[in-house]
């Protein structure tokens, strides 16, 4: 059975592979074998593009890159509509280009079927401006729910997404029509069997689950063809993503990987204005994975992503095998070699914990790092503790992660959750409204690897609304808040011996206002120097059992924690469970505490 968390998996951990190559109508050939030139700027038109939109753009834009050197190069597509027809390849490939600039214009770029657009590995200096994306067919349809069963469901598509009963569907997405502004219901499936038509844009579509879909419920069913970002960037340094507009993708629409020092400005995710479409990328937003330096995001807003609106994440590597008192091998989640700008440089320390619990053991420096089958070999100037041994887990130490520093972003729903971090983050005068689960989701992820434990992270001046709206009962021990602050991403049942060794700390979380969440404004489990203060709650909690008082707070086996200063518009409680006595509470307004 495919869980929605193994196959958002799958869509975040996705690559493309290897080899340089550049898409023509159905065919490919390598652009390694095609002489680079030495222009400085090569504008498509000059080549045949038609900026009409009327005629497949590729063939000319292959040739405008030709001529490009590899140094301070330009391409520019002149303001306008340019098509490109379906294919499997990578549209536009670049690589170890150094102070490339790609310049649109506000031109929109339309592609079809399982084309990747554009993929930069190894460059350096990179800007990309004024660039719209869209693809023709979106890789989703959707439609009405019209008979809902105890194994199916049926839909009436919308005639603006063809279909005739041959298309896969990976997924379903439920909306709640309310007038001309569906919700989402939070009625997700990914576990989807056969689809059959049922009459003209009618398809019924078998579900290996019960689903609580409803009679009038607004549907979207992901099929796309892959799951390929709309612009991919690996092991690139010093970027610019400016006034780039992504309107849909077959996966993320952006995936940076193992890239330093980002800049995102008035970067944008959403469905086509007018189109009436629900959903943006069939995967998350943006995914920042294994990245260093900083990302600085401002004017950001994303939209409608299938997925995680922003992912912000480091890779957890397991040992496989100590080599040898100063070197180890560590597995990579596909069971490849670790590509080479994923390697940790010279230097680098690496945080080493427990796998089990994920408590700390401590740091080292690496020496050497190299690709291995299945994975890498680390090697160091000190010698391993024998302690560490097979499954210990390395990630990159809190010096050596990612900054993230998100300044003025709005995050309009979608089905899943706004934003995924962990560690660095300082996130501030952002708003986030509209998701079925969690606006902001810190939590390590060792089903999918991926870390590390929260720490140092700072939400100041944000707003959160009409968040954790998924149509369904949580138990207490799955408690979800808008802000989440956990031990695991999914709600936990089960006892959790990392949220008794309370592996998260430094959170701060000052002059937020929350309103009108199913659930409550904040959830922190496993914690320890939280600091909550001077933040404003109203109507929180509305989807708690009728007669129960409703919770602003909810603490679970917290330490060294300050909750003070806090306003509430109606009576309210925190609820502290298994919280040590050096959790300060008070001079809350009408919050009341409550202990168990």
């Amino acid at each position: 059975m495919m869980e929605r968390r193994e196959f958002l998996g799958h869509m975040a951990r996705a690559t493309v592979a290897g080899g340089a190559v550049l898409a023509m109508g159905g065919g490919a050939w390598p652009l390694a074998e095609t002489p680079a030139g030495n222009a400085r700027r090569a504008s498509v038109v000059d080549f045949g593009a038609d900026p009409t939109g009327q005629k497949d753009a590729t063939a000319a834009v292959q040739k405008a890159i030709a001529t490009m050197g590899k140094r301070n190069a330009r391409l520019v597509f002149p303001a306008g509509k340019y098509s490109f027809a379906a294919s499997d390849a990578i549209l536009m490939d670049f690589r170890g280009y150094e102070g490339l600039e790609i310049f649109g214009n506000g031109a929109e770029l339309s592609f079809a079927g399982a084309t990747q657009p554009l993929r930069l590995t190894d460059c350096k200096d990179l800007e990309i401006h004024d660039i719209t994306v869209d693809w023709t067919r979106p890789p989703f349809s959707q439609g009405i729910v019209r008979a809902a069963g105890a194994r199916s469901v049926t839909v009436t598509v919308d005639a603006a997404y063809p279909v005739d009963g041959t298309e896969r569907v990976q997924a379903l997405l439920g909306f709640e029509s309310h007038g001309k502004s569906p919700i989402t219901s939070g009625v997700n499936v990914y576990n989807v069997g056969a689809v059959q038509s049922k009459g003209s844009q009618a398809l019924e579509i078998a579900l290996a689950e019960r689903a609580s879909f409803k009679v009038g419920d607004s549907i979207v069913l992901l099929h796309p063809a892959s799951d390929t970002a709309a612009l991919r960037l690996e092991g690139c340094e010093q970027i610019l993503l400016e006034t780039v507009i992504f309107h849909t993708a077959p996966g993320a629409a952006v995936v940076l990987s193992g890239c330093r020092d980002i800049t995102l400005n008035t970067v944008c995710v959403i469905p086509h204005p007018g189109s009436g479409r629900l959903i943006s990328s069939c995967g998350d937003g943006v995914e920042i994975l294994d990245c260093t330096g900083t990302a600085s995001v401002q004017h950001g807003l994303i939209q409608g992503s299938a997925g995680a609106g922003m992912r912000v994440q480091q890779a957890y590597w397991q040992v496989s095998q100590v080599a040898d008192p100063q070197s180890a091998l560590l597995a990579s989640t596909d069971g490849k070699p670790v590509p080479e700008w994923l390697l940790p440089q010279q230097g680098t320390y690496m945080q080493i914990s427990e796998a089990a619990t994920l408590k700390l053991l401590g740091e080292i420096a690496v020496t050497k790092a190299e690709a291995a089958p299945g994975g890498m070999r680390l090697s160091f100037s000190e010698t391993l503790s024998p302690t560490i041994g097979k499954g210990t887990l390395f990630c990159l130490s809190a010096t050596n992660q990612l900054q993230l520093k998100m300044d003025d972003c709005k995050f309009r729903g979608g089905p899943y959750i706004g934003l995924i971090a962990q560690s660095r983050a300082r996130i501030a005068d952002s708003s986030f409204s509209g998701y079925a689960g969690p606006a902001i989701l810190l939590a390590p992820d060792l089903e999918h690897m991926r870390g590390p434990v929260v720490e140092n992270v700072h939400i100041t001046d944000c707003s959160f609304s009409d968040c954790n709206l998924a149509r369904r009962t949580l138990t207490p021990e799955e408690e979800r808040g808008a802000i989440t602050i956990d031990a695991k991403p999914e709600p936990q049942v089960e006892p959790n011996p990392a949220i008794a060794n309370r592996i998260n700390e430094g959170i701060t979380l000052q002059r937020n206002v929350f309103s009108q969440l199913g659930g409550p404004a904040i959830y922190c489990a496993g914690a320890s120097w939280l600091d909550v203060e001077s933040n404003r709650f109203s109507d929180c909690d509305r989807l708690r059992p009728a007669g129960a008082e409703p919770r602003a707070i909810v603490l679970r086996n917290l330490d060294e924690s300050t909750i003070t200063g806090n306003e509430a518009s109606a009576p309210a409680k925190v609820v502290m469970i298994g919280c040590t006595d050096k959790v300060k509470v008070g001079d809350n307004g009408p919050l009341s505490n409550a202990t168990s």
